[in-house]
């Protein structure tokens, strides 16, 4: 009897946790940036070029990597990302792998698979900035 007991209380509990669970609205499910992003970058001193990110996301938190590309090769970068999503406003911070290089801090706006915004550098002895607009491959 004590089995049946337990096994009924259980079978109870779980059918009030799914009826407390299920309501008529829910909460907005967090995009997923995970994946590879492609596209261009313009920068204020370099121009144009491509740039590629390839980010992990665990819940709002952003981890990954990113690489740019220019005509003259001598100014490509590359580097580590952290940084979060907040609905579709992505903010991120790019430390760059060349320890000389200018780190730079970028917000963009996420809208289904593509993600567009700006960047600034930061302690850096010049003023750097620029644009970028990817698509998720």
């Amino acid at each position: 009897m004590r089995y049946k007991g337990l096994a009924t209380l259980c079978a109870v509990a779980a059918m009030l946790a799914s009826a407390c669970g299920s309501s008529s609205s829910t909460a907005p499910s967090t995009p997923n940036t995970s994946g590879t992003w492609t596209g261009t970058v313009n920068d204020a001193l370099l121009g144009q070029g491509t740039v590629r990110l390839t980010i992990a996301q665990t819940g709002s938190s952003l981890a990954g990597t990113w690489a740019t590309t220019y005509a003259n090769v001598i100014n490509n970068n590359s580097g580590s990302l952290t940084g979060s999503l907040n609905n579709s406003t992505v903010t991120a911070t790019l430390i760059p792998t060349t320890p000389t290089s200018c780190p730079f801090n970028a917000t963009a706006t996420l809208s289904g698979s593509t993600m567009g915004g700006t960047y600034v550098a930061f302690n850096c002895a010049m003023a750097v900035s620029g644009s970028i607009s990817v698509t998720k491959q």
